[in-house]
């Protein structure tokens, strides 16, 4: 079958190869080859481990299969320019002499050491640099994929000896598709639906290494009239007998990521673009030099299919297109939300194309640029080429399913299952989330901004009682203070358990939740907050009401310091909440709170006590009685 794929240049890919820096174009890039053909460079690489975590000391392994010509020295270039040979003679790790494999072992602080949030757990590793004689042939930037303990450990259902899955991502074992990369999907990915049911419009492949290659996308079923394609259904080949539209792989592990722009964009290529207008269809599969061009979508490099980064918002005046270098987010424009059936026809505004696409490479992003250099383009016009988009908004479908699909030679350890599953959750985000992608970090729109809070992207695999990691919600008593004390971090109770003097003993009165970072969609997080030792309350407070947690949070935030208040840590755990004081069959223990009415001595404290009879023993005592307010699993 004739697959078409849609690429995108993203900001890994474009150092070396291009550059449009009037557009803002990134010149960050992941492969450098020199002019012609037979440059040897690398077309796979792979670190072993393939996840480092975060506080490894020991040695990592980078290889690199070098193709296209053979290389006279292959070397790992550090930031600082210091080179490190990476060999290929069957010693010092490098396990087949001449295979055109090259080896490095490398100490763990070069991927972990100095690790910062902004580098989203893919740290900068050094370029892998092959040379023929004294020229540089190739470079390769190489980034580690690191696990961090926020990541947590998630809970893995082993489905057959070749297929696991958390909440999140399900891993295929497949060691000839790994080795072959992207290429015969039809049988990874009919692999999913031998494991899960077909309930997702999307898939994503990742392959757990580097095999040199952009992403894309591909339709497998289409029945949407309007959009410029046939209608299609080729879902049975994939295993999908209904539901399934489209593919999108991810050669490369480390430019997965589904909050960063460019999974929304090759979820996009599901619509966009093969209108046949005239103008528009020039920038096929992406828009042309356009007022489009600046949004998710991009634009088309000219001369190949690979989708380029347009940085200049072009805005209508009245003397002509005000261009000004975008300094937001990238969100889908108007004319992409109706192809997507996410908006009518009646608000897509009118877009205008450069009608000369040379020049409008070179064009400078400033001042006002005359009507005269475009071509003015209506919703009118592209139903008149193409017809009406069929089903229309609002009879169209708003949510949509992901499944990511890992496919590896060994089956993944904790550690990659948690790194994966955290980047494919990051699908379902709400707010701007920071991303990192080759040298690009930037703050980025999720698709339920992308898409103007029209549409939602959920990525969970499986749902319900179990789904998710459980912990435990210790407790403690301070008979000195009288003040009751909860924790779900293990560490923290294991050191209150082991020093006594502290003066918190454990009850023993403990209950089940869930991890904070894998839990049941019903299972909502926990806000814990801390007042202070002085001016206190020096006790902590639970809550698993969001609107109860945004009212603290806000009262902090107009609270001085100096002055007492309750100041917010962290999510601590999920739990589920009752439903008219009654909790549900999935989640059937209730949660009691109390509290000691001790606000005007400064003395607040809760207790979260875990059946009836605690709970009227603690109100015997002068405390107050809350009801449920949180419900644990059994």
């Amino acid at each position: 079958m004739n697959r078409a794929r849609h690429l995108s240049i993203t900001a890994a890919w474009l150092a070396g190869i291009l550059s449009f820096a009037a557009w803002g174009l990134s010149d960050d890039g992941f492969d450098e080859r020199a002019k012609g053909s037979g440059s040897p460079a690398v077309v796979s690489a792979r670190f072993t481990p393939s996840i480092l975590r975060f506080d490894r000391t020991t040695p990592f392994t980078l290889t690199a299969k070098i193709g296209n010509g053979v290389a006279d020295r292959v070397v790992l270039t550090q930031e600082n320019g210091s080179e490190t040979a990476m060999r290929d003679d069957g010693t010092q790790g490098d396990a087949v002499a001449g295979d055109g494999v090259y080896t490095v072992q490398l100490p763990a602080a070069l991927a972990v050491a100095g690790l910062q949030a902004d580098d989203v757990y893919r740290k900068f590793i050094g370029y892998i640099d092959a040379y023929v004689g004294t020229s540089r042939a190739s470079r390769y930037n190489t980034f580690a994929s690191i696990w961090g303990a926020e990541m947590g450990v998630v809970n893995v259902v082993t489905a057959s000896a070749t297929a696991h899955y958390s909440n999140y991502v399900l891993n295929i074992v497949d060691p000839t598709s790994f080795a072959a990369g992207p290429g015969d999907f039809q049988s990874v990915v009919s692999k999913l639906y031998q494991v899960l049911p077909d309930q997702f419009d999307f898939v994503d492949v990742v392959f757990d290494g580097i095999h040199v290659g952009n992403r894309f996308h591909f339709a497998v079923r289409n029945d949407v009239s309007g959009l410029g394609m046939a209608i299609s259904n080729n879902g049975g080949q994939y295993g999908s007998a209904s539901r399934l539209k489209g593919i999108s792989a991810f050669p490369v592990n480390n430019i997965f990521d589904t909050v960063d722009p460019g999974h929304s964009h090759e979820i996009g290529h599901q619509w966009i673009n093969f209108l046949k207008q005239a103008q528009l269809a020039t920038g096929k599969p992406h828009w042309p030099y356009s007022t489009l061009a600046s949004g998710t979508m991009g634009f088309s490099i000219p001369g190949s299919l690979a989708g380029g980064e347009y940085g200049c918002v072009l805005t209508p005046v009245a003397a002509g297109l005000q261009a000004q270098k975008r300094t937001q987010a990238k969100v889908f424009k108007d004319l992409d939300l109706y192809l997507m059936g996410l908006l009518p026809a009646n608000q897509v505004a009118t877009h205008y194309v450069f009608k000369d696409q040379v020049a409008a490479a070179s064009t400078s992003c400033m001042g006002t640029l005359p009507y005269s250099l475009f071509n003015a383009i209506s919703i009118n016009d592209i139903i008149a080429s193409d017809g009406p988009r069929s089903p229309a908004y609002p009879n169209t479908q708003k949510d949509f399913k992901v499944a990511v699909l890992v496919v590896s030679d060994a089956k993944l350890s904790p550690e990659a299952m948690a790194h994966y599953h955290w980047f494919a959750k990051r699908a379902e985000a709400t707010e701007l989330v920071a991303t990192h992608l080759g040298f690009t970090k930037e703050s980025s729109a999720p698709w339920y901004l992308q898409t103007g809070q029209r549409s939602t992207l959920s990525a969970r695999l499986r749902d319900g009682a179990g789904a998710g990691t459980y912990v435990t919600v210790f407790e403690f008593f301070a008979p000195s203070l009288n003040h009751y004390f909860r924790t779900a971090n293990a560490e923290e109770a294991a050191w209150l358990s082991a020093n006594p003097s502290l003066g918190w003993n454990p009850t023993g009165k403990n209950f089940k939740a869930y991890a904070r970072h894998d839990h049941p969609s019903t299972a909502k997080p926990v806000c814990r907050f801390y007042g202070s030792v002085s001016p206190g309350p020096n006790s902590h407070f639970f809550t698993a009401d969001a609107s109860e947690c945004a009212w603290l949070k806000q009262i902090q935030a107009q609270t001085p310091a100096g002055q007492p208040r309750w100041n917010y840590e962290e999510i601590a755990f999920a739990i589920d909440v009752p439903a008219n004081g009654s909790c549900p069959a999935s989640a059937p223990v209730p949660i009691y709170r109390v509290y000691n009415d001790r606000a005007a001595q400064n003395d607040s404290n809760h207790r979260y006590a875990t059946d009836t009879t605690v709970y009227q023993q603690m109100i015997g005592q002068a405390w107050k009685g809350e009801g449920v307010v949180m419900c644990a699993p059994s």
